[in-house]
């Protein structure tokens, strides 16, 4: 399990430790940090802005800009392809040590012309690139209008920086398995308390769902489902997205990233779906047959399709009817079907939570050879 501190910290005062200091006081508490990661890295930063950009004099791909860095303007070679006139950008400065690519920036000349710097891409600052778009890979990260000119933490203004525990928790420990629980276990290990946001929602009165649940076996103790309408799929806020990365989470749109948020916070799955693609609006939970299942979603793509071939495995499917594979909704306890994903501006939805067995779902996980 990975755990993102900055989300830990909101309800646990750790000012006054180092990531280091914290990991060995957990560790010896009785759950392992077998490592900790950064989402990105890099001394010296500051966000500046490209007041000029032409071609460079002997060079069929670099640029020549000059950037303001508040206080200075300083003159960078840069070779990323999407450079130009008028972009803010994170600049490491002469002296600037980037971790990820090992490497310090320096003064120097490229092709007979200065250079005092360097524009960074969020690939040399160390973020993952599954985290990243193609255009975020191959380029320089340009930043929102509202960046300011001069600020000396441009990882911050990103989100970016955080630091990641992962986890490796005794099979009996499963109680420290989500943000909350987790934060109590971490309270107990520095001695001090626990300040939760407050939870008291009120609801509006609710429409009858239209759904209709089932379970064909002992292993499924809860199921339940409720439909939701009237929601605008769009991009995640920038905090949603911010909390899911400090958990090693890509964020997909808010509808998901939602259900993942809370299945982070509480431990409890959450999962969406497209309730235009359900045909029958009819979820039957059952363990008596096993076929293959394509599950995982990378991008539009099914990163994992695998002959499942063991009976026992908690699938639920729609209209309780034996289906070609992608038509199933769900191996439970792991991940939800590629045909049934929400996508941009489609919903109405469904949000489902289920109460499954750990016994089954750890048997899945092992089968896959995976993690819930």
């Amino acid at each position: 399990m990975d755990v993102s501190l900055k989300w830990l910290g909101k309800y646990v005062d750790i000012s006054e430790y180092t990531p280091k200091d914290l990991a060995d006081k957990i560790t010896v508490s009785g759950v392992e940090v077998e490592s900790i990661k950064y989402l990105a890295q890099g001394t010296n930063l500051v966000i500046g802005q490209v007041l000029e950009c032409v071609p460079h004099p002997d060079s069929d791909h670099l640029h020549v800009t000059k950037v303001n860095v508040g206080t200075d303007v300083l003159q960078i070679v840069c070779g990323a392809p999407n450079v130009a006139k008028g972009q803010k950008v994170i600049v490491s400065l002469p002296g600037a040590y980037l971790p990820a690519k090992d490497i310090t920036i320096q003064k120097g000349s490229i092709r007979g012309v200065e250079s005092n710097g360097m524009i960074c891409s969020l690939v040399e600052l160390g973020v993952d690139k599954k985290y990243l778009s193609e255009a975020q890979q191959n380029g320089i990260e340009v930043l929102s209008d509202d960046a300011k000119v001069g600020d000396t933490n441009p990882l911050g203004f990103l989100g970016l920086d955080d630091v990641i525990f992962e986890l490796k928790p005794t099979p009996n420990r499963g109680d420290v398995l989500s943000v909350e629980s987790f934060a109590y276990e971490l309270a107990a290990a520095i001695n001090k308390s626990v300040k939760l946001e407050d939870k008291n929602i009120k609801f509006e009165k609710l429409e009858k769902s239209s759904y209709k649940v089932d379970s064909k076996t002992s292993s499924c103790h809860l199921f339940s489902i409720k439909g939701v309408k009237g929601v605008k799929i769009k991009e995640s806020p920038k905090w949603l997205k911010e909390a899911l990365l400090g958990c090693s989470i890509r964020p997909i749109n808010n509808v998901v990233d939602i259900g993942n948020y809370v299945m982070l916070l509480t431990g409890q799955p959450l999962h969406m779906y497209d309730a235009d693609k359900i045909a029958s609006k009819e979820f039957v939970v059952r363990d008596d047959f096993a076929e293959k299942f394509p599950f995982g979603l990378s991008g539009k793509a099914i990163i994992h399709e695998r002959a499942v071939t063991r009976v026992g495995l908690l699938l639920y499917i729609d209209g309780c009817r034996v289906l070609p594979f992608q038509f199933r909704v769900g191996l439970e306890g792991y991940f939800r079907g590629i045909s049934y994903a929400v996508v941009l501006n489609h919903y109405p939805g469904g949000g489902e939570y289920g109460d499954f067995s750990g016994d089954v779902v750890n048997h899945f996980c092992r089968v896959i050879c995976g993690q819930s």
